[in-house]
């Protein structure tokens, strides 16, 4: 290949058999890169594949630990709650609020009751208004006495 023939344009010449030999070796190295790929694509779906395993034996490995966890924290409560005695406390808590809702019920009837006096006051007040304002006017009608003008007091009709 060194003694390449130069033409009239300067640029070199090769013969046939020096580009056959080159055809040769760069078919060659070809060759070795594809060999060079198929063993990189198999490497890689190598590590892909393994990559999943791993990925799968940890979400495994996780979920058995959380399950471990989980039920564990499940007995500690069920041991909590089955050591508990709530119903003492739970019968004290009854009889508090039964208590309280007799006494509120007490104190209900004894408003109810109290209301009912105050109406009846009221009408009674009302009455004695309305016949001292007619004994009045009779006394003033009877001595011959202009009845005054009485100021309004507005009535209000809450009964």
């Amino acid at each position: 290949m060194e003694d390449h023939e130069m033409g009239d344009d300067a640029t070199p010449k090769l013969t046939w058999d020096e580009a056959k030999g080159l055809c040769e070796e760069v078919g060659a190295e070809f060759e070795k890169g594809l060999k060079d790929g198929e063993r990189l694509f198999q490497l890689k779906a190598t590590f892909n594949n393994r990559r999943v395993s791993l990925i799968d034996q940890q979400k495994s490995a996780r979920q058995t630990v959380i399950g471990q966890s989980v039920g564990v924290e499940i007995q500690r409560i069920q041991q909590y709650e089955d050591e508990r005695d709530n119903s003492a406390e739970m019968v004290r808590r009854i009889e508090e609020l039964d208590r309280l809702k007799h006494e509120l019920q007490h104190k209900l009837h004894e408003l109810k009751e109290e209301q009912l006096v105050c109406e009846a006051n009221i009408e009674n007040l009302i009455l004695q208004y309305d016949f001292a304002q007619q004994q009045y006017a009779e006394e003033c009608t009877a001595s011959g006495r202009d009845i005054p003008r009485l100021k309004c007091v507005p009535t209000c009709d809450i009964l």
